[in-house]
């Protein structure tokens, strides 16, 4: 049967150095009286369980920034592609485009992965009108761009 020998804020000991702590104090007090001098450890070796050596923490993934774009609306009025800057801090993720009114801009890619550096896609008209793209990350980021598309520029696809 183990048994730890503890006391109000002091470490563990493991109970054989404790045993040799007493011995050595018994051995000093018995030489002592005639005239001998005996070997008294300065401190006692410390023996702790693994439990009392945390780990390090490792440091937590950082969460992603803000849902931004470039340019701040899309303007169809002399070209009929445009590109379509979004960029979130630390986001790892996929950004997902949703065009309203449908078949008004097509998106290109659909979904794209975002290394959490700058990603593009492009946009082209493919019907006079206004209407919004929407950029969609997969925490409940949202943005949403105005778009504006002139009859001149449209591409039939």
């Amino acid at each position: 049967m183990k048994h730890d020998v503890r006391t109000p804020g002091s470490r563990f000991v493991a109970p054989f150095t404790l045993l040799a702590a007493v011995a050595a104090a018994a051995a000093l007090g018995a030489c002592s009286s005639h005239g001998s001098a005996a070997f008294v450890p300065a401190q006692a070796i410390d023996v702790l369980p693994d439990k009392a050596h945390p780990k390090p923490t490792p440091k937590p993934t950082p969460t992603p920034g803000k849902l931004k774009f470039a340019p701040r609306s899309l303007k169809f009025t002399t070209r009929p592609t445009l590109v379509l800057h979004i960029l979130e801090a630390h986001y790892k993720g996929k950004f997902h485009f949703l065009v309203t009114p449908r078949r008004f801009v097509h998106v290109s890619p659909a979904t794209v992965k975002g290394p959490g550096a700058k990603v593009k896609i492009t946009a082209t008209a493919t019907n006079p009108g206004t209407g919004t793209v929407e950029i969609l990350d997969d925490h409940g980021g949202k943005k949403t761009v105005p778009v504006t598309v002139t009859s001149g520029v449209i591409v039939i696809q």
